[in-house]
């Protein structure tokens, strides 16, 4: 009888320590306090150095710019075709533009903030692609680009877009602050 009575209050306190946790964890995880917002997401950043620019002599008349930074091939991007921006196994096409700096002070550009559910920057020579192209997430919302001396330098890369858009591109430098829209596809800009 008398393990019988030992194995009761044992079920007892085990019971009392259950019902304890289970209302504890009730007191803690309901409440009239709301959960705390969720933070914006952050800016993705790429920074491309001098050790990774291209030489050569672009069409600079093949350019729009913005304050120090040249885009090369921009005029073209505005003709691309909607089977342009489907995507191929959830993948899409890179639109190849070649980003020129000219100054002495590195360049940072940014993706407008409502911009960025569509178009990226495709700067970062790691190839990230397959053939079907890259995943939109292999974009950046902005990069730097390294000034590099007294003479202009080249980076390729270019965008990657969901669709035809018009985007807004914030160029800055130490001292300088210049935005600027570009057409990609029949996405048209105002």
């Amino acid at each position: 009888m008398r393990n019988s009575q030992r194995n009761d209050r044992v079920h007892t306190k085990v019971k009392t320590i259950i019902v304890a946790c289970v209302v504890s964890l009730a007191a803690c995880t309901s409440g009239d306090t709301p959960p705390a917002p969720t933070p914006p997401p952050e800016v993705t950043e790429f920074v491309r150095g001098c050790d990774s620019a291209v030489f050569g002599d672009p069409n600079m008349r093949n350019a729009i710019s913005i304050g120090p930074l040249a885009l090369v091939g921009v005029p073209q991007a505005r003709l691309l075709p909607p089977r342009a921006f489907r995507p191929h196994n959830g993948r899409y096409g890179a639109i190849k533009v070649l980003a020129v700096v000219t100054g002495r002070e590195n360049v940072t550009v940014t993706v407008a903030r409502n911009d960025r559910r569509a178009f990226a920057l495709l700067y970062d020579p790691n190839p990230r692609a397959n053939k079907n192209g890259f995943l939109f997430s292999s974009g950046d919302d902005q990069v730097t680009f390294e000034a590099c001396g007294d003479t202009s330098v080249n980076y390729n890369g270019g965008f990657i877009a969901t669709q035809p858009t018009c985007a807004t591109l914030q160029v800055e430098t130490a001292t300088s602050s210049q935005s600027g829209s570009l057409t990609v596809g029949d996405g048209s800009c105002p």
